[in-house]
This record gives structure tokens, sequence and C-alpha cells, in this order.
């Protein structure tokens, strides 16, 4: 039966209460609503596989549920209840996606073998999906139980048009997961557009989010029908969160400049690098925006947590990058391996990647060897690491100012990343114009 969703709406409390026990003496999770209103905000909050829907309810139908439901994952199966099945009331669930029709009243037996045909649609579903066709390796975050369980929740979200909130640390791989959300929905053919807040002054962020009135187009416009991901969410300001939560809660936006609604056919990914309620007591990220995302969060667990993926990582980077710069390397010495595992790794899969390269890039033999490592690698918090990586990035960049006369547009091409990437790394690193 896998780890199933289902969200029974009826207005009658008894047909609400005995599904939900049947269900949850299955082992099944089961909640409901009494009220079309009740139910669109419990699908809007959260994802459900399953649904048994009244047809007829206090302040609407069943139909509009389940045209809802399909929108927000098109794979859910529905069920629709009534007292007054008809024909054309049947041929329209049917169309829009209804697995079957059933008149009150009804026994739990004959429902039962519905539901478990349910399951099995939703089995072969899940199987399908399994190894998906993805232009990005899930397995460059490792392949322990951690990081399958971060796949499973992704892959799951991504079904659904909901915005999703990545939660983790510098490093562990939160752009991959946005991009694995994106390559798995509908939306996939579309555009995928992603701004990184730290790396610009507020005032361009948000003309780069929503554009300029007189005709410049922002991401969320030049996204259209595609995903627009965001980055450390907590360095944009309480405004520019506000105006998002906006665009979240009413599909619209206004440009700044403009008193003209916009209308928006984008999906929303965010990512920020702390606990995100924490976030919030330190007043960097909206509350209101928070408790929106809440139950749409994947949560990436840091490198430390899940030491069995260093090995397999340390063997997938040692093949990439002996192939990289021509190097025949076959391994590393017990040594190396144990010193590697015993180091805290507060930059996560990206700084065990640069590792790996500096070893590769430095060996001479066809082994790494623990004299490769740099100093302080048995560290606990890794100051002496993080010392060495952020002198390595300092001294690259003052170069490249050297050879580019000074011209940071020309040192930034050289450097190969944007303008306002250097211009950041030059505040973070105190390095004077």
């Amino acid at each position: 039966m896998g780890d199933y969703r289902i969200l029974v709406v009826d207005d009658e409390r008894n047909i609400r209460n005995v599904l939900k026990i049947h269900f949850r003496r299955r082992g099944i999770y089961c909640d409901t609503a009494s009220s079309m209103f009740e139910a669109l905000k419990k699908i809007e909050e959260e994802p459900f596989d399953i649904f048994i829907l009244d047809l007829r309810l206090p302040d609407g139908d069943g139909i509009r549920i389940l045209r809802e439901a399909k929108r927000r994952n098109p794979h859910s199966v529905a069920i629709l209840l009534t007292a007054y099945g008809t024909v054309d009331t049947a041929v329209e669930a049917m169309k829009i996606g209804a697995l079957d029709f059933i008149t009150k009243p009804f026994k739990v037996s004959a429902f039962k073998e519905l539901i478990d045909v349910a399951f099995k649609r939703l089995d072969l579903q899940r199987a399908q999906e399994k190894e998906p066709t993805l232009t990005v390796d899930w397995h460059a975050l490792g392949k322990s139980g951690a990081i399958r369980d971060v796949m499973v929740m992704a892959n799951r979200l991504a079904l659904s048009d909901a915005p999703v909130l990545i939660v983790g640390e510098t490093g562990t791989g939160k752009d991959l997961i946005a991009r694995i959300v994106h390559e798995k929905s509908y939306r996939s053919k579309a555009p995928f557009l992603k701004i990184e807040a730290s790396d610009a002054v507020p005032q361009d962020t948000e003309i780069d989010i929503f554009g300029f009135e007189g005709g410049r187009k922002g991401f969320v416009e030049l996204a259209h029908g595609g995903t627009f991901y965001i980055a450390k969410l907590e360095y944009l300001t309480s405004h520019i969160q506000s105006k998002l939560l906006n665009l979240l809660e009413n599909g619209v936006y206004r440009k700044p400049g403009s008193l003209a609604v916009k209308e928006a056919n984008v999906r929303l990914l965010f990512s920020v690098e702390e606990a995100p309620s924490l976030l919030v007591e330190k007043g960097r990220l909206n509350g209101d925006l928070y408790y929106r995302l809440k139950n749409l969060t994947v949560v990436v667990p840091p490198l430390r947590e899940r030491k069995e993926d260093i090995s397999y990582l340390l063997n997938r980077f040692l093949a990439g990058f002996g192939e990289k710069y021509e190097k025949k390397i076959e391994g590393f010495t017990p040594g190396f391996l144990r010193r590697v595992e015993g180091y805290s790794f507060p930059g996560n899969v990206r700084e065990l990647e640069s590792l790996v390269e500096r070893c590769v890039v430095l060996s001479h033999k066809d082994v790494l060897h623990e004299d490769l490592l740099p100093p302080g690698l048995e560290g606990e918090h890794g100051e002496s690491l993080d010392t060495l990586l952020e002198n390595v990035e300092k001294e690259m960049i003052v170069k490249a100012l050297k050879r580019a006369g000074g011209v940071k547009t020309k040192a930034a091409e050289m450097l190969g990343i944007s303008f306002r990437s250097l211009r950041y790394r030059l505040k973070k690193l105190g390095i004077t114009e």
C-alpha cells in the first residue's frame, strides 16, 4: 500500500469517521474535510494521493475539488460519493480522471476493493518512476538511506504544482534537488530559472524577480509556464518576501514602478541554509511565508550525518577528476579514508568534491595518500580547510583583477562567474577595490 495519503471530503460526519478509522486501522494516513473550502485549503497545504469526494457539499461540489487535485497532482486517484448519482455526473467525473463513482449508502467491504484498485494504480505509477530519466544525477549526493528519503519526498512533491522549500546547509545539493523537482514535474519542458538572493543588492533583486515597468521582464515572467527557483531566500528583504507570499496566495504581482496587477503562471521553489523556524525568530524569514511552505519542505541532511556516503562520493569524484586531469588513480589508502571520514565537512558535498580535486591535481601516484590532505583536516569544525579554501579563492580573484587591469566585468568573465557574484565575493573576502 506504500506510504499513500488519503483525503476524505464529505459533509456527513459519520462517513468521515468510519472511513478514517477504517484506513488508519490498515496503517494508512487519512485526513478529512467537511466542506469544499476546507478541502481546497488542505490540498494547498499538503500533498495527497487518493481523494474520496462527496459530489455535493454545502459550499460547492466534488468536481471542483477533483479538478484542483488533478491540477496539483495529475497522478492522484479520486473516487466520488453521492446520494444523487446520475449518468451525466458520472461521465463528467470519469472524463476529469475519477477512478469510479459510488452511490450512497455503500458497504465498507465493497469500498475496500475499489481502494485496493487505487493502490495498485499508484504502485504501478511509482514503479514506472522508480528510475526516472533525468538530465541531473541524484546519485551525485550519495546513495544512503537518508538521501533516498530525500529523493522520495522530492519526487512526490514534484508531481504536484505546489511551491517547495528546500532546507540544507551550504554545499548539500539544494540546487540539484530543485532541478530534479522541476524535471519530474509537468512543467519540465518549460524554462527553469534560478536566482541567488545573496548575489545582489535588494533593489536589483526585486527588479530581477518581478521586472520593471517600461518593458524589462523579471524572472517570474521569463519563467512563464516553468519553474523559478530562489536560492538563499533568507537574504531577501521582508518587502520582497511579502510580494512572493502574495504571488503564492493570489497568483498575481506588481512590477516595481507600476500599479498594474499581472497574473503569473510559474511554479516557485525556494531554499534556505538554516532551520526555517530559527530564521523566522531572527527576523530573516517572513513568518507567514514560512507557514505557507512549512508542510512542503525537503530537508537535505549534512554530510556529517550520513558518513556512509563519503566512501561512495570519494570514488565517484576520484573517477571524474581522474578523467578530467588524465590521471590513472585507482583509489586511496586506508589512512586517507580514515582522515576524510573523521572530518566534519562544514562545506558538505561541495567541499568534499573540492578536496578530491585538490588531491588528484597534486598526486603523482596511482593511489591517494593522506599526505595530500591539507593541514587541520582532522578538526571537528574545519577552520583550517575553510581558511585554506578562502585564501585560494581570494588569490584567484586578485590575480584575475590584475590581469583584467582592474576591470571587474572582465575579471568575472575570466573566473567564469557573474559580475554580481564577483561583487559579492569581493565584499565577503574583504578585497578592496
